[in-house]
């Protein structure tokens, strides 16, 4: 049985200054995504410092910059760009799940929205 390729979008909303653990997940990530016949891309607030851009891209992922909107214009225009990257799936991290934004990437037509919860808590 043939598995179908997925275009699948992880979204870090933190900026990529250096070369640590997220970014680390971030280049694994691409590679088995690749290697498996699907399709990673990658999305932050600014761009990547160019070393880890490299490396990405090296590894078949595609960098797109994307900011969480605030206020219905910049809501529509994400949502213009996110329906563009014709994804399958949206992995989020860092991202405000409890607002708008899922409800932006469901009517931008993504089937699947998966969110990380990367908070700390102290017991």
């Amino acid at each position: 049985m043939k598995q179908e390729s997925l275009r699948v979008l992880t979204w870090i909303q933190l900026a990529a200054r250096k070369f640590g653990s997220l970014e680390e997940y971030c280049l694994f990530l691409t590679e088995e995504l690749t290697a498996r016949g699907h399709s990673s891309v990658l999305a932050f607030p600014t761009r990547p410092f160019p070393a880890l851009r490299e490396r990405l891209v090296a590894a078949g992922g595609e960098i797109v910059e994307l900011r969480v909107p605030r206020g219905l214009k910049e809501a529509v225009g994400l949502g213009r760009k996110i329906r563009k990257l014709d994804l399958d799936m949206v992995h989020g991290t860092f991202l405000p799940m409890f607002s708008t934004l899922p409800i932006v990437l469901k009517l931008a037509g993504v089937p699947r929205v998966v969110f990380s919860d990367q908070i700390s808590r102290s017991g």
